[in-house]
C-alpha cells in the first residue's frame, strides 16, 4: 500500500517458490529533504485459505550514489 492507503499490488506465491518477488510501478522518490515516502507490505502465510501467520511492516525505496563531482545523491537528488 502507498501512504494514501491504496493497494498497489497483490501477489500470491506458491510454497514451492523459494523467492517471491514483485515490481512496484510509479514509486515516489525520496528527495532527502522532506520525510521519506513509506510503503506498507502485508505478508500472510495461508493454508487452504486460512491465515496461519501474518506480518505487516513499513519500508521505503532509495538509491544512494557518490558521483565523480564529489556530491552524494539520494534518488537522483544532490545532497548538500
Amino acid at each position: 500500500m502507498n501512504m494514501k492507503g491504496e493497494t498497489l499490488l497483490t501477489k500470491t506465491c506458491k510454497p514451492t517458490e523459494p523467492l517471491c518477488s514483485f515490481t512496484i510501478e510509479g514509486t515516489e522518490p525520496w528527495d532527502g529533504q522532506s520525510g521519506a515516502y513509506l510503503y506498507k507490505v502485508n505478508a500472510k502465510l495461508l493454508r487452504d485459505s486460512r491465515c496461519l501467520d501474518e506480518i505487516e511492516t513499513d519500508f521505503g525505496l532509495r538509491e544512494i550514489s557518490l558521483s565523480s563531482d564529489g556530491f552524494l545523491y539520494l534518488n537522483g537528488f544532490r545532497l548538500l
